[in-house]
């Protein structure tokens, strides 16, 4: 259990699956996709075709994206990172 080796530059790469291991993959290599904010709907695609993904969220600085089994809700407390 480590840090991932990423070639891309989102903020965060989350895929969600029923096995654990899929997940880390299947993060790991969506991530390495987006290299700039326009990048994050083609991330996104790719997730659309792994078999056995439910969902994927991708952040690249203020830009979000998401697909599938994933609910974004408001938090309580602003961000502290600039936007």
């Amino acid at each position: 259990v480590g840090h991932s080796l990423s070639f891309g530059r989102a903020d965060a790469a989350i895929a969600i699956a029923t096995s654990a291991a899929l997940a880390d993959a299947a993060a790991t290599a969506i991530g390495n996709m987006v290299k700039s904010p326009q990048d994050i709907e083609k991330a996104l695609g790719f997730a659309r075709g792994i078999e056995g993904l439910k969902g994927a969220l991708v952040i690249m600085g203020s830009e979000l994206g998401a697909w599938g089994k994933v609910s974004l809700c408001r938090t309580a407390v602003p961000p502290t990172f600039p936007m």
